[in-house]
């Protein structure tokens, strides 16, 4: 377990399991598998841009007083009228 502080407020923190680093932005572990289609994509949504938060969901941001690592995601989504998501399709990477 680590404790994850918001940078801009430290007394706002929680306790949370972490992952390797995986999907580094700029590696080929983050790029889109080349056999995907990308002629129906409109937006890449990325999440987990501050180093100093962890960022498990896109659909929220981890640290709220005041809001930190938000991706934008739900902005997004209620920005084109969804109001209801019941799954979201995991896009294929390439490996590591």
């Amino acid at each position: 377990m680590v404790t994850v502080k918001n940078p801009k407020n430290l007394t706002e923190r929680y306790e949370t399991l972490t992952w390797p680093d995986h999907c580094v932005q700029g590696s080929k572990g983050a790029e889109l598998h080349k056999d995907l289609d990308t002629r129906r994509i409109d937006r890449v949504i990325e999440k987990g841009q501050m180093m100093e938060t962890e960022m498990y969901s896109a659909f929220y941001p981890p640290l709220s007083n005041p809001t930190v690592g938000d991706s934008g995601l739900a902005d997004v989504l209620k920005g084109a009228g969804i109001t209801d998501v019941s799954s979201i399709p995991v896009v294929p990477l390439n490996e590591a």
